[in-house]
Parts: C-alpha cells; structure tokens; sequence
C-alpha cells in the first residue's frame, strides 16, 4: 500500500499594492493641512476596495481643515502650533483606522507607500491653498490708472467711483503728476483708508507723517468724509505706519 504525498504548502502572494502608515500620513497633514492626511488616507481606502470610506475620510479632512483654519485665524501668533497639533490629530486618526489593516499588510509582505509620494500629496494641496489666497488676494485689489501712470487701488467696499475721486482729487493738490505714484483705497470693518507707497526711511520721519495725515484730511471728502486712516506702506502694502486723521488737527 502506497501513501499519497502531502500536498505541498505554498505561502500567499503578497499585496501587489502599497499603503501609507501613519507617519506619511502626518507628513502630509503638516504639508497640506488635514484635507490631505485624508487624501492619503483615502488613497489607502481606495487601494483595499473601500470607495465609500474613501469618500467619507475625504469629506471629514475638509471639516478638519476648515476647523484648523478658523482656529489659525483667531491664534495667527500660534500658526505652526497649529499645523503641528492638526497633523498629529491627524496621524492618531490614521492609526487608529487604519493602524491593524496596515500593520497586516506588512505582515503579508506588502510594501508600505514612499514617503516623498506621501510629502507630493501634502505639496500639491499647499500649492493649491497658495493659488487660492493669491487669487483672492488679487481679486480684492482692482484699480483705476489716473493720468497716464499713477494708479489707485481699491478693496473691500470701496467703489471704483470713490477710487477715481480720489484720484482726481490727489491729482488736483499736486500728489499725482503722472510719476508712477500708487496709492490704495479700502473700506471695511475698520473704516476708510488711504494708504500710500512711500520709499524706505519715510515711515521713521514724523515730518514726513505729519505730511502725508495732511494729504489725507485734504482728500477725506473725496472718499466719504472723516475719519480716514492714513496708512503708509512698502511697495506690497505692507503697513509701516498707521495714523487716524479728523476734520480737526
């Protein structure tokens, strides 16, 4: 009487895929906020045939990173605490969803996913959050050209009307005379500004401030009369001095 041979053992093939474990997925919360933690979180869901939890992770990284950003604007100072808080939230979240099935792939021999793949996620949505705030950020500014070369800017809601006006009226004391001057109007919560471009040095002078308040109370009744802010800045209207002018010196 013959035995019958065992059959062989013959081990499974390993996962023909990738995941990311929770430290890409920190890498690329800090790059690009939570929403992209969840993208690469997503790409995992969608790698093991979980469309809809992909969905729903997605969805849940863009509530987190609305939550971060309103969070980052009432706490500006504590930005990077922020970033660095969101993305370890983040991380704990992928482990804990994720932790057991990725630590299984492993297991079987699967490859865990690169982590500059993981650093590509969190750089394509930062670069999209930059284009979105440099879109707005221009989208704010429309201007009017006075002359041939001096310009005024406005925001918020001051009119283009209000922005010719005072242009007019910059023009009529002298201010403009076609030498390439900018000056921008706004209107917003804060009220009326008038901000001027100024060369370096200008700022520090109290002459020079004195002057340029005068320039704003001759030009208050072209913009919706007092109060104005007369806010004197570098060539990207970043603010170096700010003075409130009335009727009244």
């Amino acid at each position: 009487m013959s035995i019958a041979a065992a059959p062989a053992f013959t081990s499974p093939e390993p996962p023909r895929y990738s995941l990311f474990d929770a430290r890409s997925v920190f890498l690329a919360a800090f790059l690009g906020s939570p929403v992209a933690g969840a993208a690469v979180m997503a790409i995992n869901d969608r790698r093991l045939n979980r469309s809809k939890r992909a969905i729903a992770t997605v969805i849940l990284g863009i509530f987190a990173t609305i939550a971060a950003a309103v969070l980052g604007s009432y706490f500006p100072a504590a930005g990077m605490a922020v970033a660095i808080g969101t993305a370890l939230v983040t991380k704990a979240v992928a482990q804990s969803l994720q932790g057991k099935v990725v630590e299984q792939h492993v297991a079987q021999g699967g490859m865990l996913g690169s982590r500059w793949a993981a650093a590509g996620v969190g750089g394509a949505f930062l670069a999209i959050f930059v284009g979105m705030l440099l879109v707005g950020t221009l989208g704010e500014l429309s201007k009017v050209t006075i002359g041939s070369n001096d310009e005024v800017y406005y925001s918020g809601s001051a009119t283009e009307a209000e922005a010719k006006s005072l242009g007019e009226r910059l023009k009529g004391i002298g201010f403009f005379g076609n030498h390439g001057a900018s000056v921008r109007l706004s209107k917003d919560k804060d009220g009326t500004a008038v901000w001027f471009v100024v060369k370096d040095g200008i700022a520090d002078q109290p002459q020079m401030v004195s002057a340029f308040a005068n320039v704003g109370r001759q030009v208050a009744p072209a913009v919706g009369g007092f109060p104005i802010k007369v806010r004197l800045t570098d060539s990207k209207f970043k603010i170096e001095k700010e003075v409130m002018v009335t009727e009244t010196r």
